[in-house]
C-alpha cells in the first residue's frame, strides 16, 4: 500500500527544507548563476538553494505534475510541466547548468535494458536521473543527490548487475565525491542520503575497485555514513552558458488540450479570414469574367440581386433556364 500511495503522487519525496539550508552552505557564488532541478515539485528546494547562495541566479526546473508544475511556476523562472525523460538536447541543452539539485523518484521505471545476455531488466529511476543530469551540467559543475542509501549499492534493491552502477558513474565523471546522510529525525522515515558529486570531469575516467567498492559498501545499514552538516562555502558553482535551450512542447493529445486551453485564436485576424463566410446576396467582384453556368447557378442559389421588369406597369416574373444539348453531326466520307 506505501507504494501504491507513492505512485498515486507520482513519487514525490519533497526534501526537507532543513536540509535544503544545510546543503546551500556547501556552495558559493561570485557570479550569475543557473541552477536546475529535474523533479522540482513545488520549486520551493531549488527556490530556497538559490536565495541562499546570494547571487544572481536563473532556475530552471521540470515537473512531471501538472499541479505542482503551476505552483513551482510561480517561484522558479522556467518549469516545464513534463517527463525529465523527455528533455531531449534539443530540448534541454547539454552543458548548460552550473549546478542541479537532483531529488529524483524513489521506484522502478517503465525502462527496460537488456544485458549482454539478452536478459532484460527495468531501471531504477535514482540512476537513471543521475546519469542523464551529468550531461546538463557544464565541465566543473555539481550535481548534489539526494536518493535512499540502498542505491548506493545494495544488490537487494538495485540488483546484482547494477550494484556498481551509481558507484562507477558519479566517482568516473566527478573530481570529488562526498556522502552524507540526513540529521537524526530525517533520515529515519526513507534513509535518504545526500551525495555531493563535485566538479564534473570533460571526460570520463575509470574509478578503481576499491574506490567503487567504498562507495558500495555504504549502502548497508552497518556502514557509518556522516550526517550533513552545515558548510563553509566549501564548492564554487562555476558560469553556465548565456545561449542554451529549455524547451517543452506537448506531443500527447491531453497535453495539446492543455496547452490549447491557455490561448484562443478567436478574435484574431487570422481566426477572421479563416471562419469568414459571405453573407447571402452580399455583393463580390470574381476574379474571372462568370461563365453562363456560373450564372446560372447563381441565380438557383438565389445569390444574384433581384431585377424587377415590368410591361405596362405590370410586373412580369421573368424565368430563365440554361440547358446542355449533344448534337451529333454526321456525313459521308467521300
Amino acid at each position: 500500500m506505501a507504494r501504491l500511495e507513492a505512485q498515486s503522487k507520482l513519487l514525490y519525496y519533497p526534501t526537507p527544507i532543513s536540509v535544503v539550508d544545510l546543503i546551500a552552505t556547501w556552495f558559493k557564488a561570485d557570479h550569475s548563476i543557473r541552477l536546475a532541478d529535474p523533479c522540482c515539485g513545488t520549486g520551493e528546494a531549488l527556490r530556497r538553494l538559490a536565495d541562499a547562495i546570494g547571487v544572481k541566479t536563473q532556475t530552471w526546473g521540470v515537473e512531471l505534475s501538472n499541479s505542482r508544475a503551476a505552483q513551482a511556476a510561480q517561484v522558479l523562472d522556467h518549469v516545464l510541466p513534463t517527463s525529465f525523460y523527455a528533455m531531449t538536447p534539443s530540448k534541454w541543452s547539454s552543458a548548460s547548468v552550473g549546478l542541479v539539485f537532483n531529488n529524483p523518484p524513489y521506484d522502478w521505471s517503465d525502462i527496460v535494458e537488456r544485458d549482454e545476455k539478452g536478459r532484460e531488466r527495468r531501471m531504477r529511476h535514482e540512476l537513471l536521473f543521475v546519469e542523464n543530469v551529468t550531461r546538463k551540467i557544464v565541465s566543473g559543475g555539481h550535481q548534489v543527490i539526494v536518493i535512499p542509501r540502498a542505491i548506493l549499492g545494495d544488490e537487494h534493491i538495485v540488483g546484482a548487475a547494477m550494484r556498481e552502477r551509481f558507484a562507477r558513474h558519479v566517482l568516473g565523471w566527478y573530481e570529488q565525491v562526498t556522502v552524507t546522510r540526513f540529521p537524526d529525525g530525517e533520515y529515519e522515515r526513507f534513509k535518504q542520503v545526500v551525495v555531493f558529486a563535485i566538479n564534473k570531469r570533460a571526460q570520463y575516467v575509470p574509478a578503481g575497485k576499491d574506490l567503487i567498492e567504498s562507495i558500495c559498501t555504504l549502502a548497508h545499514a552497518e556502514a557509518d555514513i556522516p550526517v550533513i552538516t552545515s558548510g563553509s562555502g566549501n564548492f564554487t558553482i562555476p558560469v553556465a552558458p548565456e545561449k542554451a535551450h529549455f524547451t517543452y512542447t506537448p506531443i500527447e493529445s491531453a497535453q495539446l488540450a492543455q496547452a490549447a486551453n491557455q490561448c484562443s485564436p478567436i478574435g484574431t485576424d487570422e481566426y477572421q479570414r479563416a471562419t469568414y463566410v459571405r453573407s447571402l446576396g452580399a455583393s463580390f467582384t470574381p476574379a474571372l469574367p462568370l461563365s453562363v453556368g456560373h450564372v446560372t447557378m447563381l441565380i438557383t442559389g438565389q445569390e444574384t440581386g433581384v431585377l424587377e421588369v415590368e410591361q405596362d406597369g405590370t410586373p412580369v416574373l421573368v424565368k430563365g433556364m440554361s440547358r446542355k444539348v449533344a448534337v451529333r453531326k454526321e456525313r459521308p466520307n467521300e
